[in-house]
């Protein structure tokens, strides 16, 4: 995430990784994967968020782009509007490893 936007105090902010391959969530591709590494909005929203499951760590896969896009995240699918779109920022998921390599 962008020095940036973590001092901005307004906003509620979490973050477990520094890096410039991070993009926010609106910007992975169809079928794209990622991993959550922060959440960069509103307490409110970050609450909900968390309460989804978006929380640093966890991998989700952008299955259809738009408003709302659609999100795969532990099994399920999620709608997100823009604004949830543009809190959640990402870092590159390295391929899971085949069993047995």
């Amino acid at each position: 995430m962008p020095d940036t936007l973590k001092s901005m105090t307004p906003k509620h902010t979490t973050d477990t990784h520094s890096g410039n391959d991070h993009r926010r969530l609106a910007q992975l591709a169809a079928s794209e994967v990622g991993i959550v590494v922060g959440i960069e909005t509103e307490e409110t929203n970050a609450k909900r968020l968390a309460d989804l499951g978006f929380v640093p760590g966890v991998r989700i896969q952008m299955v259809r782009r738009g408003t709302p896009c659609i999100v795969l995240l532990d099994g399920t699918r999620i709608g997100l509007g823009k604004e949830h779109q543009r809190a959640i920022w990402t870092a590159p998921a390295s391929p899971p490893h085949a069993a047995g390599a």
